[in-house]
């Protein structure tokens, strides 16, 4: 029996498909056999086994082949020379005679010659036929060049870094094999562990070996090679021999008080954080983090000063991840990147005092999850193995949000390990009587029923459906709510009721108390106590803008002359000259203000000669607030006089004043006002002052009085 299966397995065996060829056809030629054409399309008149196994159906030996006749012939496959194994984000390559690029995601394959591509914040892993992988972080090209194939066993895999950033890992490599690592100004061969090479904008190379493998590095084809020893590395300039190896950075320890998972809200995205400790050489740190469900690879990089030892990243989902950090000294060389830091985001529902599930907004990328608004009463339960509070709660394995504002989730695990949280803002719900201010207490009356107002304002949205909760000795019917927004409830005042009281206003249909307001019964005989008179509200930031007129009565000694002019000897102005002009003044509090005017007094000479006088001036200005406001005022200006030459021509002088007034508030913004003041200029002839009475009565309006009296 056995003599009869071991033949169908061998033919079974020559004729299955071979996954590694494909077929062509071939159509034979007038004197063609077996032999002659293994000889031209393999290479050897032996190979005409070949033959046979994909044509079955020539028969036995040997053939005789017919013109015309087509062969099935195989040829072997061209295979890849590595393939994209992990991406985030965009990722590109391109074959060599392409001019567009391809998104290469997961799973896509890379031939010889081709370059594949990350752009900003992308990342690859990609792995060659050998087994052993380049990691390539952003903005990175490289050119695949894959294995030596022919006679010879391949011996090195071979790829070709134009700008960026790769790590090689090569710990799976066996025999020797080595991953030659070509640069626009080195060629790096590494053989086993772990390396880090990159190429700045000016084409410098830098070849650090992390560890676990060997590392030589040249500057180009003919050039010698150095070795760098494990934990250091070489700098190669376009053109240069490579610099001597030198020590790497010490790799930073991460901090032991480090949270080693994350609980967040279900639907919410997560943020992860870590520490470590300071490195001395270190001039920046590289932090990487990534998923662990990919298998170690990075999905974020980020570059920080020194100054800095902590991470936070934003936006991940739940999950298992993974952080390393590395330093970078002044030289741009990096340390071989620290033990992963593992962590973990979890979740769990967060419910609302109604029992519904709480909707938690979108963080903006790459923003932390802003506080989830919840009312009072919104609670989780805690994941297995955890213990959390809400601010200053106790820990506990249910949470249940209380109080107003921001309040932070505390948790931890088992071992009293820190857990991080995230952050509730609870709404504030406040209560007051409808159409009025404040809370202030509402009255009922012993053995009554009294209707209550109710004014409930919060900084988020109120449930539909709520009721009053009284004590002992109070009967209060179904809230309801009016066309203007306010609730409304009847409140029967019992014998046993105790005053003061304290109602509570909950969620209908639970004992969720959302917040509280106070009570005063009142007896049957005692009168309704006043109502509080409202605090009167400060007058700041007024202004007043009007119109005066009155008289001015100017000194006959006054220096308001630039001619020679005879009539410049008897400079008598009428006695009493009209005075017209505006005024603005602010008054930042209400008892002090500045005020600014300008007016003009059109008069005559004694004598008979037309002048024009006119004045500009600021005043600061004290007065005592009410309906009836004295004041006085205290500045200075300019004074003038215009006429014609042979008058007393044009001139202005500097001037001072002084007095006070009253003003009387016909309304709040409308105000009358009388004052009286002397304008003092210079004397002609002699030293001294000229003083000029002056009597104003003038209007103005008021803005910005916010005084509730005005009489």
């Amino acid at each position: 029996m056995l003599s009869l299966i071991a033949p169908v397995v061998s033919i079974l065996a020559i004729y299955a498909p071979d996954s590694d060829v494909e077929l062509y056809d071939y159509t034979v030629k007038k004197g063609d056999s077996c032999a002659k054409i293994a000889k031209r399309e393999f290479g050897s008149r032996k190979a005409y086994d070949r033959i046979h196994k994909h044509n079955p159906d020539m028969g036995p030996t040997p053939h005789k082949l017919v013109p015309g006749e087509v062969l099935k012939l195989p040829r072997e496959k061209l295979k890849p020379a590595a393939q994209v194994t992990a991406s985030e984000r965009q990722v590109e390559a391109r074959a060599p005679s392409d001019t567009g690029w391809k998104t290469a995601g997961q799973g896509f394959d890379l031939f010889r010659g081709w370059r594949v591509s990350t752009l900003e914040r992308a990342f690859a892993e990609v792995t060659f036929r050998d087994t052993s992988r380049i990691y390539m972080r952003e903005n990175t090209l490289v050119i695949i060049y894959g294995g030596t194939d022919g006679a010879a066993r391949r011996t090195s895999t071979t790829a070709k870094l134009d700008k960026g950033a790769l790590r090689s890992r090569l710990g799976e490599l066996s025999g020797g094999k080595t991953l030659a690592v070509e640069t626009p100004s080195s060629n790096t061969e590494l053989t086993g562990g772990s390396a880090l090479i990159t190429v700045d904008p000016e084409g410098t190379s830098r070849v650090a070996n992390h560890g676990g493998g060997k590392a030589k590095v040249s500057s180009g084809k003919g050039g010698k090679a150095i070795s760098v020893p494990e934990r250091m590395g070489s700098k190669v300039k376009k053109g240069k021999a490579p610099s001597p190896p030198k020590p790497l950075p010490d790799t930073p320890t991460w901090a032991s008080e480090n949270a080693g998972t994350f609980l967040i809200p279900d639907g919410a995205s997560g943020t992860i954080t870590g520490g470590w400790k300071s490195v001395p050489k270190a001039e920046t740190y590289r932090v990487e983090v990534g998923r662990m469900a990919q298998g170690g690879f990075i999905m974020t990089s980020v570059q920080v000063p020194k100054s800095a030892t902590a991470f936070e990243v934003h936006g991940l989902p739940t999950g298992e991840y993974f952080a390393t950090v590395a330093a970078v000294d002044n030289d741009k060389f990096e340390s071989p990147p620290s033990r992963l830091y593992k962590s973990k985001v979890i979740s769990t529902p967060l419910v609302a005092p109604t029992g519904d599930a709480i909707s938690v907004p979108a963080a903006a990328a790459g923003q932390p999850m802003a506080p989830v608004r919840v009312l009072p009463g919104a609670k989780f339960d805690v994941p297995d193995g955890l213990t959390c509070g809400l601010g200053t709660q106790e820990l506990g394995t249910t949470v249940t949000a209380s109080g107003a504002g921001i309040q932070e989730v505390r948790c931890q695990d088992a071992g009293g390990k820190p857990v991080g949280g995230f952050a509730v803002d609870v709404i504030e719900i406040k209560v007051a009587k409808a159409g009025g201010e404040g809370a202030g207490s509402f009255n009922v009356r012993r053995g009554a029923s009294t209707t209550l107002d109710l004014a409930l304002t919060a900084d988020g949205e109120l449930p539909a459906e709520l009721a009053v909760r009284a004590p002992e000795g109070f009967e209060v019917s179904q809230m309801r709510k009016t066309d203007d927004g306010a609730w409304v409830v009847d409140v029967t005042t019992g014998d046993a009721a105790v005053s003061p009281a304290t109602f509570g206003i909950i969620i209908a249909g639970t004992d969720v108390e959302l917040a509280d307001f106070p009570v005063t019964v009142l007896e049957p005989d005692e009168p309704e106590p006043d109502a509080p008179e409202p605090e009167k509200k400060r007058d700041t930031h007024m202004f007043e803008a009007g119109v005066y007129g009155g008289f001015l009565a100017m000194s006959t000694n006054h220096e308001l002359v630039t001619t020679d002019s005879p009539l410049a000897n008897d400079r008598r102005i009428a006695r009493v000259s009209p005075d017209v002009g505006l005024r603005l003044g602010y008054y930042p509090v209400r008892q002090f203000g500045i005020e600014f005017e300008g007016g003009l007094a059109p008069t005559r000479l004694r004598e008979g000669s037309d002048v024009l006088l006119f004045e500009g001036r600021a005043s600061l200005i004290a007065q005592m607030p009410s309906r009836i406001t004295p004041y006085v005022l205290l500045g200075a200006g300019v004074t003038g006089l215009t006429s014609d030459p042979d008058v007393l021509g044009d001139d202005t002088d500097a001037s001072f004043h002084w007095g006070g007034g009253v003003k009387f508030f016909a309304t709040k913004n409308l105000a009358v006002r009388l004052g009286l003041r002397d304008v003092v200029l210079g004397r002609s002839g002699d030293a001294g002052a000229s003083h000029s009475p002056q009597v104003l009565l003038g209007i103005s309006g008021v803005f910005r009085r916010t005084s509730a009296k005005t009489r």
